[in-house]
């Protein structure tokens, strides 16, 4: 028998840790022992920040700068699937701590959009998962049959050789079965890639999957003649296709110096294309899918790019607020003007409670004496200054009688300060967006640069 203690290490019967991963006997303990005790710890920490007086900027920041790391580090260095109940509860203890227990007032995805469209960034953790864990799946695609390949690429791509796993990415998702590889890594990892495909209704067979070293495609396996496609530059379905067309065999014989004793190849390959796909001619445009494995994973900031490409495909539009200050303001807003509008929410201050106060007011989150009553109807919905009319957003911010003359010694102090001309207008007072350009001297605002918030502080 082996006698451990004569080793010049120690050795871990149950659990050891390394480099912050607890590494459990059993691949399926994993989770438990690191995601969940993560989650855990969390937990315990939003506890003892709750009672801390913070905006809602600074809890967002705080769970950039001290959460979202921690989780980040778990997906790239685990790929263990996690299920969509555990990003639930993650999304739910987030949730509670910014708005500290109350009922949110605004759709996440508007805090999830970024600086530039008038949003706070406030991670979405199930898309960092999947951009982290997707990542890795970028470089077997990248690789497969090219030199350079990584060791560990070479390790996972080679875990089952009766399962070509670039061509594993690309089956529909409704065939798609990969328990029986031996690589629990791998499982997980084309789990988690199934799991990104049905959220976002990627089921299909992609043209992207390779003609040569691909399980599903039955000629390949009997006749390896297909190897002289890869190496010819033909190396998956879409490269049969020209000008958004199948082309015939006579123009891929051209382009990619086939023999015509391949031609009964090519009537096969095109037989699968067809079992595959309705019709004879690819999307005009990639999806989503296909954008992703086309990538480069040598490049920097790979996860940042995919973690993007979701944001953007679950884009949540601005166009019902533009419409709704539209028909209070009984004008047209131009696209330009609320691009403008939302990209002065977090450039107006450096002051992280102005830019709050400015995002509130574009993104409609202030209660009105006039929303209130219908709330609650024993209370008056006039307003306290005229005492004469609803107190609507629009009267409270800008056509409220008792306002006119503020706005118009506002407009003027700052057009004397600033040495511009400055004109009282709804779109000034409101977004801070003038009808005309208006160039300051950088001088002048170093040492005002706060008044272009001014009219976001008027929210009372």
């Amino acid at each position: 028998m082996l006698d451990f203690t004569s080793l010049p290490f120690r050795v871990e019967r149950k659990e050891f840790t390394y480099l912050g991963i607890t590494v459990t006997k059993k691949h399926k303990n994993l989770f438990k022992e690191n995601v969940s005790a993560l989650l855990s710890q969390v937990k315990r920490s939003i506890t003892h920040w709750t009672p801390l007086s913070m905006s809602l900027v600074g809890r967002i920041n705080s769970v950039k700068m001290t959460i979202l790391p921690k989780f980040l580090y778990l997906f790239q260095a685990l790929p263990i699937f996690s299920p969509t109940t555990f990003f639930n509860e993650l999304d739910s203890v987030i949730s509670s701590y910014l708005w500290q227990g109350k009922r949110p007032r605004l759709n996440k995805r508007h805090l999830q959009k970024s600086k530039i469209e008038g949003g706070f960034a406030l991670p979405n953790f199930h898309f960092y998962y999947w951009a982290a864990n997707i990542r890795c799946l970028v470089f077997w695609y990248f690789y497969h049959n090219r030199s350079g390949c990584p060791d560990w690429v070479t390790m996972e791509l080679h875990s089952d050789n009766s399962i070509s796993l670039p061509a594993a990415l690309c089956s529909p998702l409704s065939s798609s079965s990969f328990n029986s590889i031996p690589n629990p890594i791998v499982v997980h990892s084309l789990k988690i890639w199934g799991q990104f495909r049905k959220y976002f209704k990627l089921c299909d067979f992609s043209l992207l999957s390779p003609i040569a070293s691909n399980h599903l495609f039955k000629p390949y396996i009997q006749d390896g003649g297909f190897v002289e496609w890869h190496r010819s530059g033909l190396t998956c379905f879409k490269y049969l296709f020209i000008a958004n067309k199948l082309a015939s065999f006579e123009q891929l014989a051209n382009k990619y110096s086939l023999p015509p004793s391949h031609f009964f190849r090519y009537l096969q390959v095109r037989h699968f294309i067809c079992s595959q796909t309705s019709g004879s001619s690819p999307p005009p445009e990639p999806t989503l899918l296909e954008t992703i494995l086309q990538l480069n994973p040598t490049k920097r900031e790979l996860i940042s790019l995919l973690y993007n490409k979701m944001l953007n495909l679950t884009h949540i539009s601005s166009s019902k607020l533009k419409t709704l200050w539209e028909e209070d303001l009984n004008m047209t807003i131009s696209d330009e003007t609320w691009a403008s509008t939302l990209k002065h929410v977090n450039t107006t201050s450096l002051c992280a409670r102005l830019c709050l106060i400015q995002f509130k007011v574009v993104h409609r989150a202030h209660f009105s004496k006039s929303r209130v009553s219908c709330i609650y109807p024993e209370f008056t919905p006039y307003c306290d200054r005229c005492k004469t009319a609803e107190a609507s957003l629009i009267h409270m911010y800008w056509s409220c009688p008792s306002l006119v003359q503020f706005w118009i010694d506002i407009c003027h102090t700052l057009s004397r300060i600033l040495s511009v001309t400055l004109a009282p207008g709804p779109l000034i007072a409101l977004f801070g967006i003038s009808g005309n350009e208006v160039l300051v001297p950088a001088s002048k605002i170093r040492h005002y640069h706060f008044v272009r918030c001014w009219p976001g502080g008027q929210s009372y």
